[in-house]
């Protein structure tokens, strides 16, 4: 039953985290459409500028927010620009990924999760009343992190106070770090989204100059650089990911600190009720 409770659990937090990124996804998505004016098709060109039905000149239709910032376009021959666009969606998608992890993590380290104050309030009315074999039943049923770190301290009550001790303090190092490894992802993704952008800021900035050297030799001027506004949008991109990235790991990592660290100041008060008298001199 332990074992089925445990896979029961671990599908629905993989659940909720798909439920969650999906969200995310229809989140960038929901600014990409609609009043934004993101185009339907990706690979489908934008009007030509060109003569009328009377031969007049055609104004270029200005360039649609969403697409400003969601799809990258050659000005001359309005083709998509693949290489850019596709680095831009890439940091998208590692921002919906870092909006579900942070979701996720918030409610796998809110307090009811770490330290909840029904176990608390019950393990020191236990103690107090003198019932430990209930409390060891009450423990070993509580899946917080309060919970894992008693049980384990309680198991070792035949073999003495600082056993005890010592056990709850490894079950506790070993569960802090299982937690704060979790929040690695979220690290990983705020490092990886500015080097992503820097690498869509280089390589617009070889389009641009390599546009910019086509028209001079030429000699038709220099047109629109297209790679600036590659460099500049996956530039923006980067960052916009990276800081709530980065923001939500120290906050999550200080909160499992700060939880943890609470239960483990009263465990060691529960567990100063097995330490044995001083001998009287």
């Amino acid at each position: 039953m332990i074992h089925l409770s445990a896979a029961a659990r671990c599908c629905a937090r993989a659940a909720f985290s798909v439920r969650v990124l999906v969200a995310a996804l229809l989140v960038v998505l929901a600014l990409s459409s609609g009043p934004w004016g993101l185009p339907a098709a990706l690979g489908a060109p934008a009007a030509p500028i060109g003569a009328g039905a009377l031969g007049a000149p055609k104004a270029k239709a200005p360039t649609s927010l969403g697409e400003a910032f969601f799809i990258q376009r050659n000005p001359t021959t309005m083709q998509v620009e693949w290489v850019g666009s596709i680095i831009i969606w890439l940091i998208l998608a590692l921002s919906a990924a870092s909006l579900a992890l942070i979701v996720l993590y918030f409610w796998e380290s809110r307090r009811e999760a770490l330290l909840p104050s029904k176990s608390l309030a019950r393990a020191k009315a236990l103690v107090k009343d003198g019932r430990i074999d209930e409390l060891i039943e009450a423990s070993a049923s509580d899946e917080s992190h309060f919970g894992l770190v008693l049980s384990a301290a309680l198991r070792e009550k035949h073999h003495g106070f600082l056993a005890m001790l010592r056990t709850a303090e490894q079950v506790a190092d070993e569960d802090v770090l299982a937690r704060l490894r979790k929040l690695e992802p979220l690290s990983v993704i705020g490092n990886i989204a500015p080097m992503l952008g820097l690498f869509g800021t280089v390589y617009g900035m070889i389009l641009a100059f390599q546009e910019i050297e086509i028209a001079r030799s030429s000699g038709s001027g220099v047109p629109p650089a297209a790679g600036i506004g590659t460099a500049l949008v996956a530039t923006f991109w980067g960052l916009v990911v990276a800081m709530p990235a980065l923001s939500g790991f120290a906050l999550l990592r200080n909160r499992v600190d700060g939880q943890t660290a609470r239960a483990s100041r009263e465990i060691d008060s529960i567990l100063e009720s097995f330490r044995p008298a001083a001998p009287r001199g």
